[in-house]
């Protein structure tokens, strides 16, 4: 189980490009985790994960290594782990992501005064059936 969560986190580290990018989703991934830890009633098992996991986490500390991931805890490989261990199916959970990825969008066309607030929250609506 750990060994996959440090690879999805290496594939986010490759994939992401944008060292904008690649900072929000650390900052996010380990505020969220950092919740899970210390807030949420897991069991004990995924706790244990979820410890190991945040032991991983170390600034790269080898200069000018491009081909070694270290643990960086972002957002998308923890948000999935947590929804893994909070019993949510794997549809919902992709729901869950693709929805909170669009408003993320919408929200930052409507700062940069791309669209207004009533369209996002439109665009918004249609793609989710809640």
């Amino acid at each position: 189980m750990l060994e996959n969560w440090v690879e999805l986190d290496c594939l986010c580290e490759a994939s992401l490009t944008s060292n904008v990018s690649r900072r929000a989703s650390e900052s996010q991934g380990l505020a969220l985790l950092r919740l899970c830890f210390e807030s949420l009633n897991f069991e004990k098992r995924y706790l244990i994960v979820i410890d190991s996991f945040r032991k991983m986490i170390r600034p790269d500390t080898i200069p000018n290594s491009a081909t070694i991931c270290t643990v960086k805890g972002h957002f998308a490989p923890i948000f999935g782990f947590v929804c893994f261990c909070s019993n949510i199916s794997f549809e919902v959970a992709e729901e869950m992501f693709l929805f909170i990825t669009a408003r993320g969008i919408l929200s930052a066309a409507n700062r940069l005064s791309l669209i207004g607030p009533s369209l996002s929250t439109n665009m918004l609506n249609k793609i989710s059936n809640y």
